[in-house]
Parts: C-alpha cells; sequence; structure tokens
C-alpha cells in the first residue's frame, strides 16, 4: 500500500512544494512534474521494494532501522538532485 498511494502523493508533493518554495508558480509545477514524476516514480518503485524485502528478510532486527533510515537519506540526496537537475 506505501509503494502504490504513498509514493505518488509523496512525489507529488515533494516536487510542488519545492517549485513554490523556489518562487515558481503552477505552470512552474506542472512542468516540473511533466520532467521528472514518472522517471522518480520508476526509480522509487526499482529501489523501495527491494530494500524493504532485504530490510525484513535478512537485516537483523537491530539494524532494520538504521539500515531503512540510511537507504532514506540516499533517496533524499537522489530527490534534491532530481529536483534540482529539473530546473531551466
Amino acid at each position: 500500500m506505501d509503494q502504490f498511494i504513498f509514493a505518488p502523493v509523496g512525489l507529488t508533493a515533494f516536487f510542488t512544494y519545492m517549485t513554490y518554495a523556489e518562487g515558481g508558480n503552477t505552470q512552474a509545477v506542472k512542468k516540473r512534474l511533466s520532467h521528472v514524476f514518472i522517471p522518480t516514480l520508476k526509480a522509487n518503485y526499482m529501489l523501495w521494494p527491494a530494500v524493504q524485502l532485504l530490510n525484513f528478510r535478512v537485516i537483523p532486527l537491530q539494524f532494520q532501522l538504521p539500515f531503512a533510515s540510511t537507504v532514506g537519506i540516499a533517496w533524499g540526496t537522489y530527490l534534491s538532485l532530481t529536483n534540482s537537475s529539473a530546473d531551466p
């Protein structure tokens, strides 16, 4: 459920907020989403199911949170780079 509901909503919210925070308007939001949403969603679907499968099947319980958090930091970096590369 996380990947099918939260991921698209979360990515849309992230790119929308970042565009407005950088001084963009509705047209800029539409343009940014048209360029980066689908590739980012595909990357999300390639990364997170594999990470969670590994996390819950292989990683010992005491390391699951640090593992997921570390991948989350890398994902946040990827989102930031994707957001900045979408600038004209």
